[in-house]
């Protein structure tokens, strides 16, 4: 079963009321006379009015103090986020609450309303030196008495009257607002405790700037700096420690006193020794001034320099090793000094180099050198002069025992060389060109070949670059070039190796495949049996052009008016308008509200078609309330119920033209077809029956029961049940007729 919301158990709980109250008339009307009926039934209606108001006023003050004692509760067990120290209270919700503040915040537990439909104010304030913001009020910098948050109720009326200013300055008594307000002490000391335990404070000098009227007598306070526990004494305005007296050491002192005397005894009060005696066995943290007179044993942790020293108290070897030898000994009187050593290398003295030889040296990391050597040079064939100008001079007599020279330069220089056999070389064959076609190079081995690239021309590649992993041959219009094939991100993956390369796509597309798109944008249909889609956003659209839209009919569909808000448009009209506080279906309802926090609800043609600022209204029919404006708390089932209302409020109309033309008049009842049809400005009137109360325009406090009763009646204070009772009545007061037609022979009555 779904949980009613407190709106709608107030609702009901008036329901119960008013059956109790009919119950009791109709007793009433069954055991007295006629003549005394009235007296008793105003009498009757104020006493069950008496009951439920004081019913009312206790779940009120029960719900204000329920949401004071968890708050308090919550805030006391919140560590202090701006460390002034004073607690924060959580921020008060923007809403219609006290002035100067708004509505109780959610997530903390405590009842948000009063049980009768009536949402409880809430101010805050941020105490202390620091002063936050975000919805709470500036409160005091020290006073720990002042307000650090307040519940109100609006009492019976429903109108917040005190601000949260006058909380503040503790105005009371001003109406019926029923306030409880928790100070910082307040909150310290808890709900209901006897023991002050305030916030951890940084260090002594935090701790010394609480005193005064707002530290609690015995208040406990922990120092974080040394993990100290220590007491408030009122008497003598002082903290003292919790606990025994202790001895400790290592203790670190800047300025001040120790046990109330000033450091240094008879020196500066900014704690400087002047003169320090006696034996100082510890830890010396900070800068020592001055000369110290006896042994100082221990480590000096940071490098300083000492004004005088006379001498080390043993003196200290300082020596090198490596690739030299140093050593001194120091004890700090005097400047010392001494040779230093550099140790062999292995290289022999002497001197490197000659005319026919260069010197080559070996340097270690270090830049010594550790090798040294000659070795000989051979000169350029050009700078050798003297050299013989025939091949006879270099011993070469002929060429395969054919003397050279005959056919050819003896010169030794073959200007052509043409052989008929074979032709062997040992050395290497430098020409210019070669003649022939080469078709007996048969048996010629590629590996010799050692340079050169193969024309494309002649079928080659025109390159000699060894390609890369995955590289190919791609021609570039006039040659090849050796390249690699380029992917495009997100689409095509291209993965080189060694002999491969292999193509793939970031995610599988076969036919059983599930692909996964952050968006997707179709020209064409989306065809299939199954669809599932997750997270599908479009742009807000218009009532003429729907963000979703169907295919056939571009104006009909779903659009987004502004933030937090949903339509419908039908045919290029709005149809459907949803927000967090009202709701409208049917052309023109609700044309006009543009609060989405009015809490209206419109069914029907033209519904609530002018209302503005008018809110918790409700109407159901074509036409129900389609004039109102600022009305508020109406209800209209029917065609064109309480159409004309324009500010009238808290009435019901419930029939075909029912209350049609009622334009202020307000606390109205109508049901059945045509009831109180005529009437403007009547108020507290009451018609159950078709055509009852028909010709009322602005009589009040009448109640017609039956179709046509009190049918002419214009006058106050008729009771009429049965059918057409006193229907013929016009402007008599303060009558009762029940029965079938009773009364209905006279146009005026009088009781």
């Amino acid at each position: 079963m779904r949980r009613k919301t407190a709106k709608q158990q107030a609702a009901a709980r008036r329901r119960t009321t008013r059956k109790v109250i009919v119950s009791l008339l109709a007793l009433l009307v069954s055991w007295t006379p006629l003549s005394v009926q009235a007296g008793l039934l105003a009498d009757s209606v104020s006493s069950f009015k008496i009951g439920a108001d004081l019913s009312r006023r206790a779940a009120q003050e029960a719900a204000v103090r329920q949401a004071a004692a968890i708050l308090t509760t919550v805030i006391a067990s919140t560590p202090d986020t701006d460390g002034d120290p004073f607690p924060e209270p959580p921020p008060f919700v923007i809403g219609t609450g006290p002035a100067g503040g708004g509505l109780l915040p959610t997530g903390v537990g405590a009842p948000l309303s009063d049980g009768y439909g009536g949402m409880l104010g809430y101010c805050a304030w941020d105490n202390g030196a620091v002063v936050g913001g975000g919805n709470r009020l500036a409160g005091s910098a020290s006073d720990t008495g002042a307000p650090a948050f307040a519940v109100v109720s609006a009492g019976l009326d429903g109108v917040f009257n005190r601000s949260c200013a006058q909380i503040a300055a503790g105005t009371n008594n001003l109406n019926d607002d029923y306030v409880v307000a928790m100070s910082t002490a307040q909150i310290r000391q808890g709900v209901g405790g006897t023991v002050y335990f305030g916030d951890p404070v940084a260090d002594m000098t935090a701790l010394g700037a609480l005193t005064g009227a707002s530290q609690k007598n015995g208040e406990l306070r922990l120092v974080k700096a040394d993990n100290t526990l220590w007491r408030w004494n009122t008497v003598g305005g002082a903290w003292s420690s919790v606990g025994n007296a202790s001895t400790f050491s290592n203790i670190s002192v800047t300025g001040g006193s120790v046990n109330g005397a000033v450091i240094g005894n008879i020196t500066p009060a900014s704690g400087a020794f002047t003169t320090l005696s006696g034996a100082l066995t510890g830890n010396v943290t900070g800068d020592l001034t001055g000369n110290v007179t006896g042994n100082l044993t221990g480590n000096a942790t940071t490098a300083t320099t000492a004004t005088t020293a006379t001498r080390l108290l043993s003196p200290a070897t300082i020596s090198i090793t490596g690739d030299a030898t140093w050593s001194v000994s120091f004890n700090g009187s005097q400047n010392v000094s001494s040779a230093l050593a550099l140790l062999p290398t292995g290289v022999s003295p002497g001197t490197y180099g000659s005319s026919t030889s260069t010197a080559v040296f070996t340097v270690d990391a270090a830049g010594r050198i550790v090798l040294a050597g000659n070795a000989l040079v051979t000169p350029d064939w050009i700078a050798i002069s003297g050299k013989p100008t025939t091949l006879s001079g270099y011993g070469v007599t002929g060429i395969d025992a054919a003397p050279i020279g005959a056919t050819t330069p003896s010169s030794g220089r073959f200007t052509t060389l043409a052989a008929s056999g074979a032709l062997t070389v040992g050395g290497s064959v430098t020409a210019s060109s070669f003649s022939g076609s080469g078709a007996a190079l048969n048996s010629l081995n590629a590996d010799s070949i050692a340079s050169g690239t193969l024309a494309v021309a002649r079928g080659g590649t025109g390159l000699g670059t060894v390609p890369a992993n995955g590289q190919l041959l791609i021609g570039n219009g006039s040659g090849y070039v050796l390249a690699g094939l380029t992917g495009t991100a997100n689409q095509i993956i291209v993965t080189p190796a060694s002999g491969s390369i292999t193509l793939s796509l970031p995610q599988d597309i076969a036919t059983t495949s599930t692909p996964t798109f952050g968006g997707l944008t179709l020209s064409g249909a989306l065809s299939g049996t199954t669809a599932t889609f997750t997270n599908v956003k479009t742009g807000d659209g218009t009532v003429g052009a729907p963000g979703y839209a169907f295919s056939a009919d571009a104006t009909t569909g779903l659009y987004r008016p502004a933030a937090g808000q949903l339509a419908a448009g039908v045919a290029g009209a709005r149809g459907l308008w949803l927000t967090a506080g009202s709701t409208a279906v049917g052309s023109g309802a609700l044309a006009s509200d543009s609060a989405v926090t009015n809490y209206n609800t419109a069914v029907g043609s033209g519904a609530l078609g002018s209302n503005t600022t008018g809110a918790y209204n409700v109407a159901i029919g074509s036409g129900g309330l389609q004039l109102n404006t600022t009305g508020s708390s109406n209800t209209a089932v029917g065609n064109s119920a309480l159409k004309a209302n324009t500010m009238g409020f808290d009435n019901v109309a419930t029939g075909t033209n029912a209350l049609i033309v009622n334009t202020v008049g307000d606390h109205n009842s109508a049901n059945g077809s045509n009831s109180l049809q005529a009437n403007i400005g009547g108020s507290y009137n009451a018609a159950d029956g078709a055509y009852a109360l028909f010709s009322n325009i602005s009589g009040s406090y009448n109640v017609a029961s039956g179709a046509n009763a009190l049918y002419w009646n214009n006058a106050d204070k008729n009771t009429a049940i049965g059918h057409g009772a006193m229907g013929k009545n016009s402007s008599g007061t303060s009558n009762t007729a029940l029965g079938y037609a009773a009364g209905d022979t006279a146009t005026v009555y009088i009781s």
